[in-house]
């Protein structure tokens, strides 16, 4: 015992004993979440595909979102460590669909039939409170890695806190959430134009998530029924980036002033 290193001794001194591996155990927090949209839209649901990539930052149930509660999001009690990914880096645009409401048959559309306006010899598209514009059904290259909005608008009757939004429905998931991918509130991103132009513009960039198909929409979330929301020259790109990428990060919505 005190010649032998097999026994504990020798020159080096005890060997020391082993120290066990850490358990790394993640519990879902809180217990039991699930989503705004009901119990079927669980931990297990947004483990699957890549849900909590495209949905795990929205449809809060109590202001806990999956990739706050669920381990499979990298949530939970015990979180993981996330790896960092790729920077995006757009090298090209490409133009995918454009719509300045003068052609016969306009792809972006209402439920209602009469949401098209000509003021001063301009179409334009007018949506009123709790109404959407919508894209249906866009292909998108695989190529793209991004998609980007660029419209112009303005607003009248809108009160301070009133929103307009753009959001994403992916089509190839099969699954009828839209997610809310920019919103613009009046009072802090834009004011009523009361020369009823178009001097204000917007652009929401985010990622395609390797979908093939979506459908984009434009969505007046106001609360009366005075509010209207205005929209002209509405053109829809993807960005091509390098493949070699690993991941994509959304990009913040923008709005500036026309110059």
């Amino acid at each position: 015992n005190m010649a032998c290193c097999a026994c504990g001794g020798g020159r080096g001194g005890p060997t020391p004993a082993p120290t066990p591996a850490p358990t790394s155990l993640c519990n879902d927090s809180p217990a039991g979440w699930y989503d705004i949209d009901g119990p079927f839209f669980d931990c297990a649901w947004y483990a699957q595909s890549n849900y909590c990539v495209i949905y795990g930052d929205s449809y809060a149930n109590n202001g806990v979102t999956a990739n706050m509660a669920c381990c499979a999001c990298g949530g939970g009690d015990n979180p993981s460590p996330s790896s960092a990914g790729g920077e995006l880096s757009v090298s090209s645009y490409l133009l995918l669909s454009e719509t300045t409401f003068d052609e016969p048959s306009p792809l972006w559309t209402t439920r209602s039939s009469s949401y098209l306006l000509k003021r001063k010899g301009n179409w334009m598209a007018r949506i009123r409170k709790n109404q959407s514009l919508t894209l249906e059904d866009l292909d998108v290259p695989n190529e793209c890695a991004t998609i980007r909005v660029d419209f112009s608008y303005y607003t009248v009757g809108f009160e301070d806190g009133d929103k307009f939004k753009v959001e994403t429905k992916y089509n190839d998931e099969g699954v009828t959430k839209f997610v809310n991918e920019g919103e613009f509130v009046c009072g802090e991103d834009f004011e009523n134009d009361p020369n009823k132009a178009f001097n204000d513009d917007v652009i929401v960039e985010f990622p395609t998530y390797g979908q093939s198909q979506l459908t984009i929409q434009i969505s007046n979330d106001s609360n009366e029924g005075n509010d209207r929301l205005f929209l002209d020259a509405i053109k829809v790109e993807c960005g091509v980036t390098d493949t070699s990428s690993n991941s994509i990060a959304p990009q913040k919505p923008k709005q500036g002033r026309r110059v």
